[in-house]
Formats: C-alpha cells, sequence, structure tokens
C-alpha cells in the first residue's frame, strides 16, 4: 500500500469513528431498522402514476368488470370499450375520476349510484432516484416506486462526516420542492415530509452550518446540528435533557474564536437562549459525591444506618426520633449522658504507651501542644465517674469531670 492509500486509509477510520458521535447517524448502522417500502399497504392517494405501473379496474353493482391495466411508456392506459386513457403524472384519485368519467358514457349505472368504480395499484414500477452532495455512498438509485426521502438516504448510507442531518432538499424538475429534517423523526417521531419520489427525483444533502458538542452528565452526549434561531436549550432538548446526577448551576463551554479557543461559562439563567457557533464545546458537570445532612448511627441499635440531620437537633433528639426510642406514652426509653474521660491509664485510648515507645527509640515525646496539660486516672476512677454521671444526670447532658492527676508533659 501506497503513502497515500495509508493516510487516506487513516482518515477514513478517523471520519468513521468521527460519525459515531453525531447525533443520528447510528440510524443507519442499525440493522433492524431499514426504511424499506411496504409494498403490502393500501395504495396512497397521493401515489403519482407512472409508466410502468398496473393499475386494478373494478367495476361492480348493476355491471360488473375487472380489468388489470398496463401504464404504457406514453404514460397510457386502455380501457375497453372506451380506448387510451392518459393517466401518468396524476395521483390515484385522480386518475380514478378520470377513468369514472370515462366510464360513465358506456355504464349509465355509475351516474346514478347503482355502479361503481374501484382503482388499485397492481404491480409497481421502479423509479430511478439521484442522491447527491455530502452523502457517504453518492450515486443512481433504481427504488420501488413507493420509495420515499428516508429510503434513499438509508440505500445511500446516510449523510457524510459533512453532511447535514437537518437540511436535505428533493430537487424535483429543476426545482426544490420540500426540505427534510431527520431531527423530526429523531425527536418526535414524524415524518411528516418523508415524501414520496417520483422517476428522476435528485435528493441533496447539504453541508451542515453550525454544529456542536455537548458532554457530561445528559442522557445522549452527541454532536448535534443547530438550525438558524436555535440555543443551548434545543440542543439539551435533542440530547433528552439532563441526567439525574447532573449540577444545573452552570454549563462551562469551549469556544474557536478568530485566533484562539476560550473558556465560557454559561449560568443556569442563561442556559435556554444561549447563542450557539459552530465548534462549541459544552459540559455538564455532575454534583459533588457528599450529602449536605447525613449522620450515620452504628453500633446497639435497632435501625442503625444513614440519617438525616436536621437544623439544631441534638444527638438525643436523632435517636429518639429515628430508632424508635421511646416509650408508649412518647417519653424516651433511655436517657443519654455524655462524658469526659482523662487518660485512662491501662486503657486502649490511654498515650501512655505511646509515649513509652517513644522513649525507648530514644523520643521525642510527641504532644499535641507544648503547653498542653493532661489529665491521667486510673480504670476504676474511670468507672466511678460513670457512674456519678448517671446519678446526676437527667437526660442528653455533658458532664466534664476532672478526675484524676494533672500533669504537665
Amino acid at each position: 500500500m501506497s503513502t497515500a492509500d495509508s493516510l487516506q486509509s487513516l482518515q477514513n477510520e478517523k471520519d468513521r469513528e468521527f460519525r459515531k458521535r453525531i447525533f443520528g447517524a447510528n440510524l443507519f448502522s442499525n440493522a433492524n431498522l431499514t426504511f424499506e417500502p411496504n409494498l403490502n399497504i393500501a395504495t396512497p392517494p397521493n401515489y403519482v402514476v407512472g409508466p410502468g405501473d398496473e393499475l386494478i379496474l373494478q367495476v361492480f353493482g348493476n355491471s360488473e368488470k375487472n380489468d388489470r391495466l398496463k401504464v404504457t411508456p406514453e404514460g397510457f392506459v386502455v380501457v375497453q370499450n372506451v380506448g387510451p386513457i392518459l393517466v401518468s403524472g396524476l395521483t390515484m384519485d385522480e386518475a380514478k375520476a378520470l377513468i369514472t368519467r370515462k366510464l360513465q358514457t358506456i355504464y349509465s349505472g355509475i351516474a346514478s349510484g347503482n355502479t361503481h368504480v374501484q382503482l388499485l395499484l397492481g404491480n409497481i414500477r421502479s423509479i430511478q432516484v439521484m442522491v447527491i452532495g455530502e452523502i457517504m455512498r453518492p450515486g443512481s438509485y433504481t427504488q420501488p416506486s413507493l420509495a420515499t426521502v428516508a429510503n434513499a438516504l438509508y440505500v445511500s448510507g446516510g449523510p457524510d462526516v459533512n453532511g447535514s442531518f437537518r437540511d436535505i432538499t428533493v430537487v424535483r424538475n429543476g426545482k426544490s420542492i420540500v426540505t427534510f429534517d431527520l431531527y423530526d423523526f429523531l425527536t418526535h417521531g414524524s415524518l411528516a415530509k418523508n415524501i414520496l419520489l417520483q422517476d428522476q427525483d435528485i435528493v441533496k444533502v447539504n453541508p451542515y452550518q453550525t454544529r456542536v458538542e455537548l458532554t457530561g452528565e445528559v442522557k445522549h452526549p452527541a454532536i448535534f446540528e443547530a438550525k438558524e434561531g436555535e440555543y443551548l436549550g434545543n440542543i439539551i432538548y435533542y440530547a433528552g435533557g439532563y441526567t439525574s446526577n447532573a449540577y444545573k448551576g452552570f454549563i462551562s463551554a469551549v469556544r474557536v474564536n478568530a485566533r484562539e479557543k476560550e473558556i465560557l461559562t454559561v449560568p443556569a439563567d442563561s442556559v435556554e437562549h444561549y447563542p450557539l457557533h459552530s465548534g462549541d464545546v459544552f459540559h455538564v458537570d455532575s454534583i459533588l459525591d457528599r450529602y449536605t445532612n447525613r449522620v450515620v448511627i452504628s453500633g446497639a441499635v435497632f435501625h442503625p444506618g444513614d440519617f438525616a440531620l436536621d437544623s439544631g437537633m441534638t444527638v438525643k433528639d436523632l435517636i429518639n426520633k429515628y430508632l424508635e426510642n421511646v416509650t408508649p406514652n412518647g417519653k424516651p426509653a433511655t436517657r443519654f449522658i455524655t462524658t469526659r474521660f482523662g487518660n485512662v491509664l491501662g486503657s486502649n485510648g490511654s498515650v501512655i504507651p505511646r509515649f513509652k515507645a517513644q522513649i525507648e527509640k530514644g523520643g521525642p515525646i510527641t504532644v499535641t501542644h507544648p503547653e498542653i496539660t493532661r489529665y491521667f486516672m486510673t480504670i476504676p476512677e474511670a468507672c466511678q465517674l460513670v457512674l456519678e454521671a448517671a446519678a446526676m444526670g437527667k437526660g442528653g447532658e455533658i458532664f466534664v469531670f476532672d478526675m484524676g492527676k494533672s500533669i504537665r508533659i
């Protein structure tokens, strides 16, 4: 492979990866969605008859007749006892009305309502459609005459990396007759402008004009195309809105100006009508992974876990409110007394073992502050402190006892 071929192959791979990020591009790689025309549906009244079509003519009532009429290359059908009738270019409704008027000359019951005429579409013809512009596989395609704009886009691979998903025009006899917007289908499920194509129609995919990227905490991060008069709020709508973890205080953005990139911050009250520039990249951040009012209760309680901490709530209030710590008369079932100990010699929390280990290593001895005064007590003294607090307290109080010997270290 030559260097030029290698570079082209690399560029094609980059384009494929970029195209995957474009909103709507996955429509044309979805095997379950083909947009193939349904050939078994009832004849659309706006279907335009053309050479090669087969029409089924049914007359019933006082008179009966059943004919299959082939439209000639010149656009005529030949009806027995009536002669050739020009139907090419007419809709099915128009062709039925014309043939019915012609049949009235030989079936008098049509005018009185005793005889009825029905015109159906039998075998349909094939048409040639050109798909051009910013399309993956431009060219001429043979399609059934029931094919629509979406059918032509699908068989040609859809818009390429520079193609618009919102500005797709159908040209017929040198005039643009409709502009098809794929976002109508993607966001509203509407195919209102997905018209039936005719022989020699041209489907032209125009280049995009404004395209922005939305990342972060939205339901469908992607690259979106914006039409004139649309804002950041529209893009967030196309993305499905915010996720439940989205931070909505502001949206950060990177914009390419005339010379370089710049950082923008879009406040929440400006998002809906914030103007867009092609190439903008917007990012929706996530909320902080922390709690504003959480308190954790564990241990010997009926319902350990996370609880909401209300303003002004004490430990006693919290336990009585959430842990079923009340008697039938509504009073607390347990009294809570909080005591502050000194250093209990021989306990797991004593600083003496740590001091001893530091002395054995040659120091220094680490203290909280050079001027600190520590109180030391024995385990029996600590037990006595708890008993005294229980006897004195009414519930919910905090007692500070200076028990033990004060020592400066």
